[in-house]
């Protein structure tokens, strides 16, 4: 048994799955311990606005390309021949790019207009420079996702560092020199440098010199599975948007804003545990699903469960027995009170990323966007309800409690319907 699982490990390795795992550890671990001290270095009151406007632009976000950035990893792995790959991506670059454009005007005038509560009425510019960044993000993330695809771990890993190392230097540096506005300018000019050389790298690595197919059978049905996609991932990530989003409008407290967002770091960092399984497995289901192999599917499906299951209760255990220690050292004193929302929250993270995001993960991964796609519709309705519910009366204490219920919804419909097929 003991030589069994070590050869699968030693496969799982030799496949680039080392170069997922690192790369995805470094990025979130230079990501969350920049956002520290961005944290340190802004007030409470600063960083409820900026925390307030970053969740407005992650709704814009959610529509960046229609979809096609993360369409297209399932397409690049489809595509059999390079010249049909290089047609799939030109034709995502000059598609979603077009719509981009035509969104940032759009939500841009939005955030001018909306009635945004009055602590946070005074800097809606913040909000604008934010939705000037969607088209730049757009074509890192889409360039990332080729590398995936063609199974380029190593760069993978490596451009998702260096992105993430220039992203957070940029932000506390901003931070530190203009304070609220700085950190945002400072991003967005951070955002525009990695976009333009992951696309260089990633053209001049495989592109170059391929011809296209201009007729490519496989456009039409890469926009039916990337729009499907964005409704699907966009619902997912409604999840975190409408909790702070629902806080602010009811409470209108820069504050509690802020406690909630702290509290909701550590357990949202946890997802490099399933993210990082999840990156690396996603084009394998893919390919196989593709083959006809549903017997490889349905095992190793179990055992990326287990995996990760296992993996994130280790972590949440480590995080609730060394709760006050972790918020002293990492975040302050100021920040204290949101001890409870996050031993909440850790729960709610080890239903959600433990359970709920590799079932819906394989699920993308092998086309299944429309259960997907109706799990997450009642996961939102039924947040929406119990947010209105508890946070009148129960404030940031009863978001987390709703996200905790809501989860489980979802999981054990999830469980429910793969037991099905």
């Amino acid at each position: 048994m003991k030589e069994r699982i070590m050869n699968t490990i030693k496969k799982v390795m030799e496949k680039g799955a080392h170069y997922v795992i690192m790369g995805s550890f470094l990025t979130k671990f230079v990501a969350f311990f920049g956002s520290i001290f961005l944290v340190r270095l802004m007030s409470k009151l600063e960083y409820g606005i900026l925390s307030y406007y970053e969740n407005i632009y992650g709704y814009f976000l959610l529509a960046a390309g229609l979809g096609l950035a993360v369409g297209m990893l399932r397409y690049t792995v489809i595509a059999e021949q390079i010249e049909e790959k290089k047609t799939l991506y030109i034709y995502s670059m000059k598609r979603g790019e077009l719509y981009n454009l035509i969104l940032v005007i759009i939500f841009s005038a939005v955030c001018m207009l909306f009635p945004h509560p009055e602590e946070f009425r005074d800097s809606y510019v913040v909000g604008i420079l934010l939705i000037v960044i969607i088209p730049f993000q757009y074509l890192l993330t889409l360039n990332l996702s080729i590398l995936r695809g063609l199974f380029d771990y190593k760069s993978y890993a490596f451009m998702s560092l260096a992105a993430s190392t220039i992203f957070i230097l940029a932000r506390v540096a901003g931070a530190k020199i203009y304070g609220l506005y700085g950190t945002v300018s400072f991003r967005l000019a951070a955002e525009i440098l990695c976009a333009i050389g992951c696309v260089v790298f990633v053209y001049t690595k495989y592109f170059k010199s391929v011809l296209m197919n201009r007729n490519s059978i496989l456009i039409k049905p890469l926009n039916t599975y990337s729009i499907q996609i964005m409704f699907t991932d966009g619902l997912w990530a409604l999840f975190m948007l409408n909790d702070v989003f629902m806080l602010s409008q009811l409470s209108g407290d820069a504050t509690m804003i802020a406690d909630y967002k702290i509290a909701y770091v550590i357990p949202a960092n946890l997802s490099l545990i399933s993210s990082a399984i999840g990156v690396f497995a996603a084009p394998y289901f893919t390919k196989k699903d593709n083959e006809g192999d549903h017997r490889w599917v349905k095992k190793n499906l179990y055992k990326l469960e287990a995996l990760t299951v296992g993996l994130m209760l280790v972590a949440i255990i480590f995080c609730m027995l060394l709760t006050r220690p972790i918020i002293m050292l990492l975040f302050g004193r100021q920040y204290l009170s949101c001890i409870p929302i996050f031993r909440i929250l850790l729960i709610s993270s080890l239903v959600n990323n433990g359970i709920r995001y590799t079932i819906a993960n394989v699920y993308s991964a092998i086309g299944l966007q429309k259960k997907n796609l109706i799990i997450a519709g009642i996961g939102v309705i039924s947040q929406i309800i119990i947010n209105a519910v508890l946070i009148p009366d129960f404030g940031s204490t009863g978001v987390a409690c709703g996200s905790v219920v809501v989860q489980i919804i979802m999981s054990i419909i999830l469980i429910l319907e793969i037991r099905k097929i």
